[in-house]
């Protein structure tokens, strides 16, 4: 059992750390808007009641204030104010800015690439692409382009381990062959539809033999993505109704001829 004096000591001491914690709430509130008091990221307890607990207690307790009064502890704000755990955040920045880097690297080996079925080279035809409206960001594919997150976009620390989950799994090794299987065999399912209400064969077979290379170049840096993921929402409406939007018909089988187009230039490409 602690001793009177022992007691007495932690007491102090709690008490003095309770102090720096009510600093420490203070700052965080001046400088990122955040309002911690009450929260469960709150270790304060009235310090009235420190005079009602035995020594393990306040051992405890004054363990919880040290953790918080820590540099390590750090907070941001996030969407609608929410709060989220600095650490978290300041992780997430890093691998961002990790990912960045890699995304950046494959398209200045691409970028003045002349393809004839678009008239341009892809570095101008990504110049072409418009922004999300709300967001600003890329509305269609450009993973060249750095990811701009920010904090105030996240609304919860559940979120945010997320976040680092998926950027931790994109800076994974094999992380891009994972895309392009997927992507192919979306790809496929798309095509196969799309072949059904076509008047040409099913133009999977046109993409088959390209290598991871060259289908990660049309997918990303080409019109293809955007034309077959159109054509392939004709197609299914089509499939349920064929009369339905029969407006289209003429624009469908231009953009399969079109498809076709970009297939050819891409299978001339070294990759």
């Amino acid at each position: 059992m602690a001793s009177r004096e022992e007691l007495e000591s932690l007491r102090q001491l709690a008490r003095k750390r309770h102090r720096a914690v009510t600093q420490k709430v203070s700052r965080i509130k001046a400088k990122e808007g955040i309002t911690l008091t009450g929260t469960k990221d709150d270790p304060r307890k009235d310090p009235q009641s420190f005079k009602r607990m035995n020594a393990i207690q306040l051992r405890a307790h004054i363990a919880k204030q040290e953790t918080f009064i820590s540099r390590e502890t750090q907070f941001v704000s996030g969407a609608k104010g929410t709060i989220l755990t600095g650490s978290l955040w300041h992780q997430a920045e890093t691998l961002i800015r990790a990912v960045n880097r890699k995304n950046a690297t494959p398209y200045e080996a691409v970028k003045n690439v002349f393809l004839p079925s678009q008239g341009m080279t892809v570095d101008e035809f990504m110049g072409t692409k418009p922004t999300h409206p709300v967001t600003g960001n890329p509305a269609s594919r450009a993973p060249h382009l750095p990811i701009t997150k920010s904090a105030k976009g996240i609304p919860n620390d559940r979120q945010l381990k997320k976040l680092i989950k998926d950027l931790q799994a994109k800076l994974a090794t094999d992380y891009g062959d994972k895309v392009i299987a997927r992507e192919r065999k979306t790809l496929g399912k798309f095509l196969k539809d799309i072949g059904k209400v076509s008047n040409i064969k099913d133009i999977s077979k046109d993409f088959r033999g390209l290598t991871p290379g060259q289908f990660a170049f049309m997918w990303n840096y080409t019109n293809f993505a955007a034309i077959s993921s159109f054509d392939y929402e004709i197609a299914k409406s089509k499939l349920h109704d064929p009369k339905s939007l029969s407006q289209f018909d003429n624009a469908f089988t231009t953009q399969i001829s079109e498809m076709r187009k970009i297939i050819k230039d891409v299978k001339g490409l070294d990759f």
